[in-house]
């Protein structure tokens, strides 16, 4: 790949997370260029363009950055309109259940060397549930292993919280 634009093509592409696989880029360098280039070819180049192979950070399909920088900038302002007793100490707590299971497998992909890839990753589930609350004050948490989910379970898992420190006030917060 003698021509600096097949080169810069490739940098660009490369940084923009276009190919997660060395055939992918094959088979772009073929429709695009009409090049037909071995994987020891794509690879050298993969590789001098600052290309190294890494195994993703997975991401949810369904996360929402903004919805996450926006309670970020937000607790603080709540927990301050929160009518606290004065005379108890105050837990706060964030509690959440998540379903739990066998994650897919996740491959070697390109990318730029210092620069952290991240790929959908599907999740298969084993229909396990595990309830959990986080102390965000004063550290902590408290988990508990059920098999399903639903309102007296969420009621008992938080009955176990108030437990914990019966002489404490206890907030729990929400999304």
């Amino acid at each position: 790949m003698r021509d600096e634009r097949i080169q810069a093509d490739l940098a660009s592409g490369l940084e923009e997370g276009r190919w997660m696989t060395g055939p992918e880029v094959q088979q772009w360098l073929a429709q695009t260029y009409g090049m037909k280039r071995s994987m020891t070819s794509v690879y050298y180049w993969l590789g001098k363009l600052g290309g190294a192979l890494k195994v993703p950070r997975p991401v949810h399909t369904k996360k929402e950055a903004a919805a996450a920088a926006e309670f970020k900038a937000h607790l603080y302002q709540k927990l301050q309109d929160l009518d606290l007793p004065t005379d108890r100490r105050v837990r706060v707590w964030v509690q959440d259940e998540a379903r739990y299971g066998l994650h897919s497998v996740r491959r070697r992909c390109w990318g730029l060397r210092g620069v952290r890839v991240v790929k959908p990753a599907q999740q298969k589930y084993e229909w396990g549930y595990v309830y959990g609350a986080l102390d965000v004050i004063h550290g902590g948490g408290q988990f508990c292993f059920l098999p399903s989910v639903s309102l007296d379970l969420t009621h008992a898992f938080l009955e176990q919280i108030a437990a914990c420190e019966a002489d404490a006030e206890h907030e729990a917060g929400s999304r």
